[in-house]
């Protein structure tokens, strides 16, 4: 589930040419990724991760006790896919799917039953949330310069956004509502 997510996510991104609404919104014209197999990549540490769990998870069943060569294989796994995020491309959703992917290992292997699906769930409502609150700025700027110039559809230029440090409200909220409630 959480592969197909990353591929959604990164079939979305690279399917932008020609809608400039989409553009805008995504910040898909931003420098393109130095590192073209790192979706791969991710895509293979998650799939690594998910079977070192299916492992991990037997031998506890069996009252094994883990070998130490899969405690070294798990945490060469986790460390390096929370740094690979850091060499995506710039465009709000090439990083979003990036850092999904990124710390989708570690979750995993942390996990011990369905909370890869939360994690899923998760990750899907902070892009959407992510995703309609640059629609909405794109509509206020949109509005802002509609009203200063006559032909919106040739000088209308909108820069694009990055994540920034402020967006931590995001998943703060939605984690918080989440442990009040209780559900």
């Amino acid at each position: 589930m959480i592969i197909l997510i990353g591929a959604a996510g990164r079939f979305l991104d690279q399917h932008t040419e020609g809608n400039k609404f989409w553009l805008t919104i995504c910040n898909s014209d931003a420098k393109k990724s130095k590192f073209p197999m790192l979706f791969q990549l991710q895509a293979l540490l998650v799939g690594l991760s998910s079977v070192m769990v299916s492992i991990s998870t037997s031998h506890r069943t069996e009252n094994q006790e883990l070998h130490v060569w899969h405690q070294i294989i798990n945490w060469s796994i986790a460390g390096p896919s929370m740094v690979f995020p850091l060499f995506s491309a710039n465009g709000l959703l090439s990083r979003l799917t990036s850092i999904f992917l990124g710390f989708a290992p570690t979750f995993l292997l942390l996990s011990i039953g369905y909370e890869a699906v939360f994690y899923g769930a998760f990750a899907l409502v902070l892009m959407a949330w992510i995703l309609f609150e640059n629609t909405l700025i794109y509509s206020s700027k949109v509005k802002r310069l509609s009203s200063s110039f006559n032909n919106m559809e040739d000088n209308a230029i909108v820069d694009g956004r990055y994540l920034q440090l402020s967006d931590i409200r995001i998943p703060l909220i939605f984690s918080l509502s989440r442990a009040i409630t209780g559900k």
